[in-house]
């Protein structure tokens, strides 16, 4: 296969941003998050990690979500990890869904 499409079969988001808020706050807001065409599957309470799925679309099979809360120091560090639901789902968009949710952050933390 061509590099560039493995490259893109393989495409796993990992990203991450600081939260001026408690650990606590952040996880209670993301695990109340609604979003169109995104909802929360699943929260791990123990690990502060909430699980984000997408749905199928003409399009796309949908993309799944991690986002775990850590505290650092007196702020709080979020992290992102998103990939397509299938392995060779090559119209996800997984940057797009943890993009949202870092708006979504923004709007209510910043």
């Amino acid at each position: 296969m061509d590099g560039y499409i493995m490259e893109v079969l393989r495409t796993v988001i990992r990203d991450t941003m600081m939260i001026k808020a408690s650990p606590d706050e952040v996880f209670s807001f993301l695990s109340g998050l609604r979003l169109d065409g995104a909802k929360v599957s699943k929260t791990i309470k123990e690990y502060r990690m909430v699980v984000f799925t997408t749905g199928l679309s003409l399009f796309s099979f949908g993309e799944n979500l991690e986002v775990t809360v850590q505290p650092r120091d007196s702020d709080t560090l979020v992290v992102f990890r998103s990939q397509g639901k299938v392995t060779w789902n090559i119209t996800a968009d997984p940057r797009g869904i943890v993009q949202r949710i870092q708006d979504s952050l923004n709007a209510k933390f910043q």
